[in-house]
């Protein structure tokens, strides 16, 4: 049986093949993918206590191209011209796995979405998210999300997340599992900036001096 650790190897092996990020030691921006589960406790604490302060400082969060993937260990089959998933939190974590989806289909860079989907993550219900994240956060879009995730279109993206996540080339053991620069990382679970300023390149920002 393969150990963990050569899984995660394989991973990041995988990765670089496949082009999702940079292998690059250290550059202008940090390639950042997060892979995670919308009711994941874990996940959720990794939202509200590194990714949403790191985006809260604009001069770093500009220097990180960001991928966040909602699915984690969910799975999506083809089922009659539609979509259908199962996520190991139950049908109210796949509902927000569509809304997040769909919302992070309209962002050409998710770091402008990171607000919102640290919003969504962790709560209870499609409801909830959409009262207490969307209507105050995008209220323009809150009719057009709510459709998306109830339709086709939120659970065929939702299934475009699940082949990302494949790609990882081994099945996830544990959310949230981040792949810095190609490169499997899990000491920026818990410390995310530092990681993020250790492959930037000189001028670094100020908080990283």
């Amino acid at each position: 049986m393969w150990t963990q650790t050569v899984c995660r190897v394989l991973a990041s092996l995988t990765l670089a093949l496949l082009n999702f990020t940079t292998i690059t030691a250290s550059h202008s921006k940090a390639r950042l993918n997060v892979y995670f589960e919308p009711q994941n406790m874990e996940s959720t604490r990794f939202f509200k206590s590194q990714l949403l302060p790191l985006y809260e400082n604009t001069e770093l969060g500009d220097r990180v191209e960001l991928r966040l993937v909602p699915h984690g260990r969910a799975h999506c089959d083809n089922v009659e011209k539609d979509y259908v998933c199962s996520c190991p939190h139950g049908d109210d974590e796949c509902e927000l796995m569509y809304l997040m989806s769909c919302i992070l289909h309209d962002f050409r860079h998710h770091g402008h979405a990171v607000d919102t989907i640290a919003c969504i993550q962790g709560q209870s219900s499609m409801q909830s998210a959409l009262d207490e994240c969307i209507v105050p956060l995008r209220p323009k879009q809150r009719k057009w999300y709510g459709e998306c995730s109830n339709t086709f279109r939120g659970h065929y993206l939702s299934w475009l997340q699940g082949l990302r996540t494949n790609a990882l080339g081994m099945p996830l053991s544990n959310v949230p599992f981040l792949v810095l620069d190609g490169h499997v990382n899990d000491i920026a679970i818990e410390n995310l900036q530092s990681e993020i300023c250790a492959v930037l390149a000189h001028p670094k920002p100020a908080v990283c001096e």
